[in-house]
Formats: structure tokens, C-alpha cells, sequence
């Protein structure tokens, strides 16, 4: 146990060096060869010793983390509101990758008519978003969601992309369950994203009270996301018309709002 303590609290320190090394740079070049020696190392402490997998605990301690920045989730929510046409009284929503429903829940505020749909490939998830928001729960994945054709107004999925296994085949499922003319909403975690600021993030998660676990969820995810150039791809090959993007090509994370096309 005492290893587990020491390390993040060396690792810390050694990150410390490498930023003040980054800032003075220009400064103290002795530094400068010390520098990557000294992030290597640090992500070391951290990538080896923690591992995460979504069981109970981590659902909940994630769960308990998110719920003090509802306005992530409501700056989203506004989006899918917005991509809800005037004559659609009661919008079916699919909140696909739903996770404990915190982004439901904020949909639920601001469309109490909806009836919203939580697909997830977690048991431990959908219990918490049973909790969380009104809706109803399938267990499922992108690639085969278990919706029937043409059926849903609105899907929106909020950092799942990185999870998916077969994109091509997810947006191709969106667009089955989507009703003609429905739309997309996608924000998605950014892989031409620093990686030294991704890292930086990381710590301040941790001295936020995080916990590693959830720290380390977050820091992986990026390992498997897309950029936006396909991200777009994937829009155009699964039938979609962009009509909404906002985000720049390095910023930590984007949104797109894609339109079906009728066919």
C-alpha cells in the first residue's frame, strides 16, 4: 500500500520538473534534454499502476464525479432540443451510450414530453440512469442497437464514439433507427488533441478528487478517438448531411449534427 501512495505523489513531482522545464525552456536548456525523460517517467508511475474496469464501484464513482458539472451536460441537451422541429410534440431521443443518464436527465428538463431511449453495453450504467432520469433502458451497442427501423427523431451519444468497435457499422445503425429527416447529435473526444495537455488535465482531475480510476477512464478514451476529418467520413459514407459542427481541429473535443438523408 505504501508503493500505491508514494507513486502518484512521485510521479506529481516529476511532472512538476517537466512543466517547469517547459515554461523556462528558452531559459535553462540543460533542462531540455531532461524534459521528455521526465514525462515518460511520469506517465509511467500512472499508466502501470492503475487499472480500470466499468464494475459497480467505478459506475458509481464516475456517477459522483460528473454530477458536479451539470452544465457539461446541459450545454447538450440545448443542442438536441434545438434539432427538435416544431411539429414533433412528443420526440422520441436516443441516448446512445446513455452511461448513469446524467445527460437524460438534462433532457428531461428541458423536453419533459420526450420519450428517450438509454441504450448501453453496461448493466451497472443503466442502473444508474434508471435512477438518474426518466427513460427506458435497453442493453446494447452501437453496432447493433435494439431499436426498430425508422423509429427515433433524435439520436445523441456524448464521448461513446471512442468505445465503438465498428464505427462504420454504428452510423449506419443510426441511421436505420433514425425517422426520415432526423438527426445525429455526436460530441466526441478529439484525437489530434496534445497529448502533454491531455496529460496535464489528467493531474488536476486527480487533485479535484477524481480518484485515479476515473482519471485513467478519461486519459485512455483518447486513445481510441477519432479526429474530425473522420468523424465526417463517417457521416457522409453512413447517408448524413452535416448541418451543424462546432469545435477546431485541435481543440480537446468537437460536436457535429448530422441530418438523414432520404433515400
Amino acid at each position: 500500500m505504501k508503493n500505491k501512495k508514494l507513486s502518484p505523489l512521485i510521479g506529481l513531482i516529476i511532472l512538476l520538473i517537466a512543466l517547469y522545464n517547459l515554461y523556462f525552456a528558452n531559459i535553462i536548456k540543460i533542462f531540455s534534454i531532461i524534459n521528455p525523460l521526465c514525462v515518460f517517467i511520469c506517465a509511467m508511475f500512472f499508466r502501470g499502476i492503475y487499472d480500470v474496469k466499468i464494475d459497480e464501484n467505478t459506475a458509481i464513482h464516475f456517477e459522483k464525479y460528473m454530477k458536479r458539472y451539470p452544465q457539461l451536460y446541459q450545454y447538450l441537451a440545448d443542442i438536441v432540443k434545438k434539432n427538435i422541429t416544431d411539429n414533433i410534440k412528443k420526440p422520441v431521443i436516443l441516448d446512445l451510450g446513455i452511461g448513469p443518464g446524467l445527460l437524460s436527465k438534462e433532457i428531461n428538463k428541458v423536453l419533459p414530453e420526450a420519450h428517450i431511449i438509454g441504450v448501453d453495453p453496461s448493466e451497472e450504467m443503466l442502473k444508474l440512469s434508471k435512477k438518474n432520469a426518466y427513460v427506458e433502458t435497453k442493453v446494447g451497442g452501437a453496432e447493433n442497437i435494439p431499436i426498430e427501423n425508422n423509429f427515433v427523431d433524435v439520436v445523441v451519444c456524448r464521448f461513446n464514439l471512442t468505445y465503438w468497435k465498428d464505427p462504420k457499422k454504428g452510423f449506419s445503425e443510426v441511421n436505420r433507427v433514425l425517422k426520415p429527416g432526423g438527426k445525429f447529435v455526436i460530441e466526441a473526444l478529439n484525437r489530434d488533441f496534445s497529448y502533454l495537455k491531455l496529460f496535464v488535465i489528467r493531474i488536476f482531475m486527480i487533485l479535484k478528487g477524481s480518484g485515479f480510476d476515473i482519471a485513467r477512464y478519461h486519459f485512455d478514451a483518447y486513445k481510441t478517438a477519432y479526429s474530425m476529418d473522420c468523424v465526417k467520413k463517417f457521416f457522409r459514407d453512413a447517408s448524413f448531411e452535416i448541418v451543424y459542427s462546432e469545435g477546431e481541429k485541435k481543440d480537446w473535443r468537437y460536436v457535429f449534427v448530422g441530418k438523414k438523408i432520404d433515400t
